[in-house]
């Protein structure tokens, strides 16, 4: 086999030879850190409130990513119907049980106004 020594002057690192944009994943995490920041302290009802809003925002950011950059809806659907938190489930992504949870809780924050939240 013969191997040209051009291969040595190739980039390498995270960001090259994969195709996937990993400057797209930092959004999700700018959003988590910020999320974190509003429980620094003494958080009151309205910091507790921006930061499961924006847990929210950040899972959805993660979604969308790892949807876009790895063309995630060209795989095959494991059950029969298909629905999207079950597929990511299936294939050992993210846990749907959890986001539901977190998407039912944010819901109840942002529909109902809830104001009593503890989160201990």
């Amino acid at each position: 086999m013969y191997l040209s020594i051009e291969f040595l002057d190739w980039p390498y690192g995270e960001h090259e030879a994969t195709g996937v944009d990993f400057d797209k994943f930092n959004r999700g995490h700018e959003i988590w850190r910020h999320a974190k920041s509003r429980l620094d302290g003494n958080p009151n009802e309205f910091e507790i409130i921006d930061c499961i809003t924006s847990l929210k925002r950040a899972v959805n950011s993660r979604i969308k990513t790892i949807a876009k950059e790895y063309d995630f809806s060209s795989l095959p659907n494991i059950r029969s119907k298909k629905q999207t938190l079950e597929k990511y489930q299936d294939y050992g992504i993210i846990r749907s049980s959890f986001l539901k949870e977190l998407f039912e809780l944010r819901n109840l924050l942002e529909h109902e106004d809830i104001i009593s939240i503890n989160i201990n």
